[in-house]
């Protein structure tokens, strides 16, 4: 007859077995990558505080709706304008003398003008129509008086060319024209300051005035 001895193990003297439970190791978990939900209620990859639905460009944190514009080819602000692009329009005033038979003649009113400016490409047109009401306005001016200037590589906050005046008349002449756009950071460069000049022997004229946004 064979006898099977059964060995057992005892626990230590003095330790409570029946609070010792069994504990299997749990796999350690990979954190992924932090990435914010902050306004806009989704993603902020570069964590500026602002949901990639918000933000124009969600991988750099300088760029999002509440960063100051700067001059640098870029929205900053992501309210879709680059720098000073945009269309400006308002009422400028044109005050002309010209001389006729030795006599001068004083002409002074107000004129219609856009400035179209995007990515360095900029036109302006003006377009003046005279009251006829004043002595020899539709001799000296015509009906009409336009300016016209245009520039392809304009990458700052002045502009400086030449422009052409004409009339409806017929005659044209060169001129000087200047536009100043209002600063970034105080107003987003909401609005262009206007001024054609020109002299001659006949004519001297000048259109002044501010364009909005």
């Amino acid at each position: 007859m064979m006898f099977l001895l059964f060995a057992c193990r005892t626990a230590p003297s003095g330790v409570d077995t029946s609070t010792v439970e069994n504990h299997t190791a749990e796999p350690t978990s990979v954190s992924e990558p932090s990435i914010n939900d902050t306004a806009g209620g989704g993603m902020d990859i570069d964590e500026d505080g602002f949901s990639e639905d918000l933000d124009c460009d969600d991988w750099d944190p300088a760029i999002h709706p509440d960063a100051e514009e700067v001059f640098d080819y870029i929205d900053n602000n992501c309210d879709g304008i680059i720098d000073f692009d945009g269309v400006f329009s308002g009422t400028i005033l044109l005050n002309a003398v010209a001389i006729y038979e030795g006599n001068p003649y004083s002409f002074s009113q107000s004129c219609e003008a856009t400035l179209d400016r995007d990515r360095g490409f900029s036109d302006i047109i003006t377009t003046c129509t005279i009251d006829l009401s004043q002595e020899n306005a539709d001799l000296l001016l015509g009906e009409e008086v336009f300016c016209e200037a245009e520039s392809t590589a304009l990458h700052d906050a002045q502009w400086q060319t030449q422009a052409v005046v004409r009339s409806s008349s017929g005659w044209d002449t060169d001129a000087s024209f200047q536009a100043i756009w209002s600063s970034l950071a105080e107003n987003e460069g909401e609005e262009v300051s206007i001024e054609i000049s020109l002299q001659s022997f006949s004519l001297d004229l000048e259109m002044i005035g501010t364009l909005k946004r």
